[in-house]
């Protein structure tokens, strides 16, 4: 058989240059799966959902419009079937006083500044008095602290300092009405909307839920919170001024606001307090013969029907395991634990959920105590975020881990 040297070399040459090209591809793949990236670790959720045995039971008024009640700690948790758009009436002052707190802060006990009235605050009394609106006296020359305006804001629910506030905040009636309503855009109160910052204005409107969770960052603030919590006021001129929120002290109701008027009726939100736990509740546009006195007395049967189904329960101990995060180079799990305590308020039929969530970028090694996410309770519209660590270290991979991804 005849030999061609010539084809076996080229041959020879082809297999040598396929083998080189062999070596390579297998030396590229090993250096690819030693250096490249892992994938993310992957969050194992422990805890189960669970839902409070029982039904919460409550029976609405029926001489009112809407209604809402819930707690400050634990959000909404009951409305009326029907929920819709009211006038405000003085309600409005919640948001007001709220804005000026905000911008001005005050501790309990401090006045802050003080303002001078003038003949445009002269005038605008006289107005607003012969309108029939909720006035307190001034005379010219006369001296007010902000503390003393807040106070008539919303203990007497004086409309004329609801003006010189906004005036002295923003500059003007109009800018201030800006800020209530970006502020109400920025807080997710989709259905309230200002047109005035007493409220007198009927188009100045909201809902029950809405003002329940504006009022639920207000009582928040300290200084609001004494105020709307006070029996009277002795003021320079108009002298003593009584709440006009006649609930104050019966069934531990410690504030917040009435409004009345005549398209609105009678709007009262109002907060019990009963040991820890803050009843808080909104009522609009009660009627009746003294549609005040209505919101008054249902707002006291809303608190009764409620505070018997409540009470505080622990959901979560600090160093209770909640889940585990596992790596791709390890076979072990590595426990995730809640840094604190969580207490709520809860009630028959209450949902709570659990989402657990990872910090965006991971650096190994994760030291014991490092957090590494958040475990996420919602209940009922209400978030609670609770940092989360490990309870052992997590090391990086070893040049063997990444080997042994190879064979």
């Amino acid at each position: 058989m005849y030999y061609d040297e010539r084809e076996y070399n080229k041959k020879a040459k082809n297999l040598k240059r396929f083998l080189v090209l062999l070596v390579l591809i297998g030396i590229f793949y090993v250096g690819y799966q030693t250096f490249k990236g892992w994938s993310k670790p992957a969050f194992e959720l422990t805890l189960k959902d669970q839902q409070i045995p029982g039904t919460f039971n409550i029976t609405w008024p029926t001489d009112i419009r809407y209604g809402v009640i819930g707690t400050v700690q634990s959000g909404i948790i009951s409305k009326t079937p029907n929920q819709g758009q009211w006038p405000l009436a003085s309600v409005a002052k919640i948001m007001t006083a709220y804005i000026i707190l905000k911008d001005h802060p005050l501790s309990i006990g401090q006045e802050g500044p003080t303002f001078t009235i003038t003949q445009k605050e002269i005038n605008e009394y006289e107005a607003f008095k012969k309108d029939g609106q909720s006035v307190v006296k001034v005379t010219l020359g006369e001296k007010l602290t902000e503390r003393q305006l807040l106070e008539g804001l919303m203990i007497p629910s004086a409309n004329n300092f609801a003006y010189i506030l906004a005036r002295w905040d923003a500059g003007s009636v109009k800018a201030f009405v800006d800020k209530m309503n970006k502020t109400a855009q920025s807080l997710g109160l989709n259905q309230t909307h200002y047109t005035d910052p007493s409220g007198a204005d009927a188009s100045t409107v909201s809902t029950p839920e809405d003002q329940f969770k504006l009022t639920q960052l207000a009582m928040q603030i300290s200084t609001f919170r004494h105020i709307v919590a006070m029996p009277q006021v002795v003021l320079p001129v108009a002298g003593i001024q009584y709440n006009v929120n006649y609930d104050l002290g019966k069934d531990n109701i410690v504030g917040v606001k009435t409004g009345s008027s005549l398209p609105a009726g009678a709007n009262f939100v109002f907060d019990s307090k009963q040991g820890d736990i803050d009843i808080l509740g909104a009522v609009f546009g009660a009627s009746g013969k003294s549609p005040l006195i209505t919101a008054l007395k249902d707002a006291i049967i809303l608190v009764d029907s409620t505070k018997t189904q409540l009470s505080e329960q622990k959901i979560l101990s600090k160093g209770q395991v909640v889940g585990f995060v596992k790596v791709p180079w390890s076979k072990d799990t590595f426990p995730i634990v809640s840094t604190s305590d969580f207490t709520s308020v809860i009630y028959p039929g209450m949902k709570i959920t659990y989402t657990l969530m990872s910090v965006k970028d991971m650096k190994f090694p994760i030291k014991p105590g490092q957090v590494v996410g958040n475990l996420i309770l919602n209940y009922e519209g209400f978030t609670k975020s609770i940092p989360v660590t490990v309870s052992k270290q997590i090391n990086p991979p070893s040049f063997m881990d990444r080997i042994k991804r190879i064979i």
